[in-house]
């Protein structure tokens, strides 16, 4: 069995069976990766329902948690400021790749389309980085 292929040849990173089994034949990415984090989780968990666990009720109430979670976010009137804040304070408490990357997909979240590009590409050459260096030996995050 190669790395990252499962027991029947399905790549559990790129295309994983659970997300390719759709009686429509679509993928989940191909509609998921429109959408934004908490509706795309929803969708995720009722796409996959009962392909990846056997517990028929698991995915189920993952998606009805993520619903609830994007309500509540559409509902809440805190400041912008105010979670810039937090993502902040997220990112400079975070090993430094980490907190870097988290930062610069912050970014990309504020802007719009295709302005947020740049942000997207940093976090990935970060990422990227800290995979590379992980593979050549270096252990745990970089702080």
């Amino acid at each position: 069995m190669s790395e990252g292929r499962d027991s029947v040849g399905y790549d559990q990173v790129n295309k994983p069976k659970h997300y390719n089994v759709h009686p429509s034949g679509v993928e989940c990415l191909d509609v998921n990766k429109h959408m934004g984090y908490s509706v795309g989780n929803a969708y995720k968990y009722l796409f996959r329902n009962e392909e990846k666990h056997s517990d028929p009720f698991l995915d189920l109430r993952k998606a009805l948690q993520y619903i609830r979670i994007e309500i509540a976010h559409r509902e809440e009137k805190e400041a912008l400021d105010k979670i810039t804040a937090k993502a902040v304070r997220v990112s400079e408490a975070s090993p430094k790749y980490q907190g870097d990357a988290l930062f610069e997909l912050w970014l990309a979240e504020l802007e719009d389309g295709r302005n947020g590009i740049p942000h997207l590409q940093k976090a990935a050459v970060i990422v990227e980085k800290e995979l590379d260096r992980r593979a050549s030996g270096g252990a745990g995050p970089d702080r």
